[in-house]
């Protein structure tokens, strides 16, 4: 009978201690979903998927697609966030971005690589809400620019999504 007490009051300490820390956990989010409403107006349509990796850091998805009178330009990359303050997904951060670029017109189309690097921010608003803005830069290359390159400023302006 002695052992059963040890036993029950064991655990019952241990869920005491432990469930804190799990709600805790459950609180912080571990992905968002996000595009941006503000340049649908312009028919430049973005998403963006984040998910946490360790407390500082998260990995990413995006895409982004403008469709023309006479041109289409669309991207897909892949990106990485560290998040200084150790909060995934909340506050500053800065990160890095591989991507593929393709423009197409009815006389030509060209593919070209970029690599670069962003700044931003994310807040979440109540409990699920996200708020993001960044900027950044690109380094295309490949492509028709022939051993050249091309840097582009990189800007996210207000992307809105789910915290989950």
């Amino acid at each position: 009978m002695k052992t059963i007490n040890v036993i029950v009051s064991a655990t019952a300490l241990s869920m005491c201690l432990l469930l804190p820390v799990a709600a805790q956990a459950q609180d912080a989010p571990r992905q968002q979903v996000s595009a941006s409403p503000f340049l649908i107006m312009y028919k430049y349509f973005n998403v963006e998927y984040e998910h946490r990796a360790t407390t500082a850091t998260t990995w990413g998805l995006s895409t982004s697609f403008v469709p023309g009178h006479d041109a289409d330009y669309r991207n897909v990359g892949a990106f990485w966030h560290y998040y200084p303050g150790g909060r995934a997904l909340q506050g500053f951060y800065l990160g890095g971005r591989v991507q593929v670029h393709h423009g197409s017109s009815s006389t030509a189309s060209a593919t070209l690589g970029g690599v670069g690097f962003e700044l931003g921010k994310n807040w979440i608003i109540g409990k699920r809400t996200l708020v993001g803005l960044g900027v950044g830069v690109t380094r295309l290359f490949g492509g028709p620019l022939e051993g050249d390159s091309l840097t582009l400023p990189t800007f996210r302006i207000a992307n809105v999504g789910i915290a989950f």
